[in-house]
């Protein structure tokens, strides 16, 4: 009898409870807060731009031990570690959204731009440091199940297409250059 009278009050205290939620969810709002939350993750030497104020330079070593300039981009889960196909990903999401709702992101459509600039200038470097090669995943593994400190280098292939949105949505001259160096193959 005590649990179906304990299961009556929580089950009215949630329909009670459920008269104050917010019916109209604030989409402005959660944008603002999403591309906060990408600064909050920036790896690199920070821009005087940066609005996380508590953030300061970090990862500036990144690829030291390859020989190489790996630093910026996002860091994945707060563990010093940026994966690169999870971030390349979430970039090209945000960059086909930046496309497809830009005009309705009013100020914050700079902001959505700058994230995509941060990751792919990143991104570039990882592809451009050694001709051939793409460094993934680095970062400070000693407390991470990888347990490495050297970048993973994997054999560059078609990465064009991951390319293709940012190259939209900044359209930055210096970009396509770079792209073109890198993918187009001379005859």
């Amino acid at each position: 009898m005590r649990r179906g009278a304990s299961f009556c009050l929580l089950l009215s205290l949630s329909l009670v409870l459920l008269g104050f939620v917010q019916a109209k969810p604030n989409y402005k709002d959660a944008l603002a807060k999403s591309l906060l939350f990408f600064q909050g993750q920036r790896s690199g030497r920070l821009p005087a731009s940066q609005r996380v104020s508590w953030r300061s330079d970090s990862g500036l070593s990144d690829g030291f031990s390859a020989h190489v300039d790996l630093t910026g981009g996002y860091y994945d889960a707060g563990d010093n570690i940026k994966f690169n196909f999870p971030m390349a990903f979430t970039t090209t999401m945000l960059s086909w959204s930046s496309l497809e709702y830009g005009k309705r992101m009013g100020p914050e459509l700079a902001n959505a731009r700058a994230a995509i600039r941060w990751a792919t200038d990143y991104l570039l470097k990882c592809a451009t440091a050694t001709p051939g090669k793409l460094y993934v995943g680095p970062g400070r593994f000693s407390n991470s199940p990888c347990n490495t400190k050297v970048p993973i280098v994997i054999l560059l292939d078609q990465q064009c297409a991951r390319f293709t949105a940012r190259i939209l949505v900044i359209r930055l001259d210096w970009l396509v250059q770079k792209l073109k160096q890198l993918f187009w193959v001379q005859s």
